[in-house]
């Protein structure tokens, strides 16, 4: 009887202890007197960020009300939003060397297993991928992938074309086009779906961006509750292995299961490096480019050459063209469609614009880097329309590596 309220009494202060550490926290931006809206306890600020229809109005609202830096808890772990120009210039770029890791969720841990990429990497791993995938977007290397730019947009004007002047939604046109191009850019793969409606590569594609994963049940509970993390993504980890070996045991039962769409981007990426490693054809495209870096050795991340190492091992490879297309679909469909919807309601811009294409640029002529880059109208065009409307829902998250001061506010490492 006596170890049992003992026991009891145990649990009961170590659960006190718990809850108090847990509200004690929500007292960190009070200590700093930074403003912003009171936390609920134990969720912080996810229950309005998880039924808000429009998440980016939402931290807007709060912006207009508590200014531009204010503090959300994301259940108990403290989050600077920052929309002033002078904090931000601190973190992107006099002090990004302390700042270029990212918040990275549970499922996305489960993805890195097939190897980091430079959403997901980390310290030296980051600063060595960097320094092998930065000279792939030098101009000469972009200029050798404007023909296979220009073949897909060739493409989507024959599908204009097809409309005869009825009203249509160009907004699922530029989705098309900017998967086309980043199928053809990244991977190297000709897909035509903006033919075919029906096209697998677009419907997986599509798929990776139907559901939001921070709104996902399994996320929530991680986020809440990051203890579980480890419990959760092994849960995650072993179904995907069931459900492999049951495809592989009985693949006539198991051919209905349908494939986790990021997994069966990342599966075909591999595919194709296998099918190039075997033939040793060259082609032009962004995966080649990283292929001439790659390696299959072990890269250890302390070894004392590490900022001067010019490889990826494969793995990084496909999960860093895999990111890509993630991180340029979206993105590039929407500054599209913002732009069209400029041009179509301030017919003065439209014109400006159209003068200096036609000064620059003649119709048999073939449009190319060095033309496009000539145009400084265009350029600032393309540059406001990115500052008045936002290309992606959410805001850009980072992690502080170590702890440091930006404009007077003490951020701890890990913030």
């Amino acid at each position: 009887m006596f170890v049992t309220i003992l026991l009891l009494l145990i649990c009961l202060c170590t659960l006190a202890a718990y809850l108090w550490t847990l509200k004690s926290r929500y007292h960190y931006f009070e200590r700093r007197n930074i403003p912003g809206p009171r936390p609920k306890f134990f969720f912080g600020h996810y229950l309005t960020l998880w039924s808000t229809p429009s998440y980016s109005r939402t931290i807007q609202g709060w912006n207009r009300k508590y200014g531009p830096i204010y503090g959300l808890f994301e259940g108990t772990r403290p989050m600077y939003v920052v929309s002033d120009v002078e904090f931000l210039q601190e973190v992107f770029i006099k002090q990004f060397s302390s700042f270029h890791s990212r918040r990275n969720h549970f499922l996305q841990a489960i993805l890195q297993k097939k190897g980091a990429n430079l959403f997901s990497a980390k310290a030296n791993q980051w600063r060595r991928q960097r320094h092998v995938i930065n000279p792939t977007f030098t101009t000469l290397k972009l200029k050798t992938m404007t023909p296979l730019m220009n073949k897909c947009i060739e493409s989507m004007m024959s599908k204009l074309n097809e409309t005869n002047c009825k009203e249509f939604n160009i907004y699922a046109m530029y989705k098309r086009l900017t998967m086309d191009v980043i199928w053809h850019c990244a991977f190297g793969i000709d897909t035509d779906m903006q033919n075919d409606i029906n096209n697998i590569y677009m419907q997986k594609s599509m798929a990776c961006f139907a559901t939001d994963a921070e709104k996902v049940f399994i996320v929530k509970l991680s986020n809440v509750m990051p203890f579980l993390i480890p419990l959760l993504t092994r849960v995650i980890n072993i179904r995907i292995s069931v459900v492999n070996q049951l495809r592989t045991l009985l693949p006539k039962l198991m051919h209905d299961v349908e494939d986790i769409p990021a997994l069966w981007i990342i599966k075909q990426v591999e595919n194709v490096v296998k099918e190039r490693l075997t033939s040793g054809k060259r082609h032009v495209d962004l995966l080649q480019l990283m292929l001439d870096a790659a390696t299959y050795d072990e890269i250890k991340e302390h070894d004392t050459d590490e900022l001067t190492s010019k490889h990826l091992h494969y793995t990084e490879v496909v999960m860093n063209v895999f990111l890509f297309m993630l991180a340029g679909f979206e993105t590039t469909s929407t500054f599209l469609a913002y732009s069209t919807y400029v041009l179509a309601t301030r017919s003065d811009i439209q014109n400006k614009l159209q003068i200096e294409i036609d000064e620059n640029w003649q119709e048999d002529q073939e449009l190319d880097y060095e033309k496009i880059a000539d145009m400084e109208y265009m350029d600032l065009f393309i540059r406001e329309v990115l500052r008045m409307y936002r290309s992606s829902g959410r805001a850009s998250t980072r992690i502080s590596n170590q702890a440091t001061t930006i404009c007077g506010h003490q951020i701890d490492e890990g913030e």
